[in-house]
C-alpha cells in the first residue's frame, strides 16, 4: 500500500504496483486473477503434473522433491 501511495503522489500516470485484493473482480486491477482463474489454473496444473492419474501430485509422479514442495506452497 505504501508503494501505491508513493506512486499516486509522485507518478500518478504510472499505475499501481499491485492491487489490494487480486482475488476479486476488480476493474482497478487489470490482469488480476479472480477465484475462477485460480480454479482453472489449479486444475490445469494438476492435470499436467499428476502423471499417474491418482489425484495427487507427489514423488510417485516422477517429479523432483523441490518442485513438489514449490507446488505445495
Amino acid at each position: 500500500m505504501i508503494e501505491n501511495e508513493w506512486r499516486m503522489e509522485y507518478c500518478p500516470d504510472y499505475g499501481f504496483a499491485y492491487c489490494n485484493c487480486p482475488f476479486t473482480d476488480n476493474d482497478d486491477c487489470p490482469g488480476a486473477w479472480n477465484c475462477a482463474d485460480i480454479g482453472i489454473y489449479a486444475e490445469e496444473m494438476m492435470m499436467y503434473y499428476d502423471t499417474n492419474n491418482d489425484g495427487n501430485v507427489n514423488l510417485a509422479d516422477d517429479i523432483e522433491e523441490g518442485h513438489v514442495n514449490m507446488l505445495m506452497e
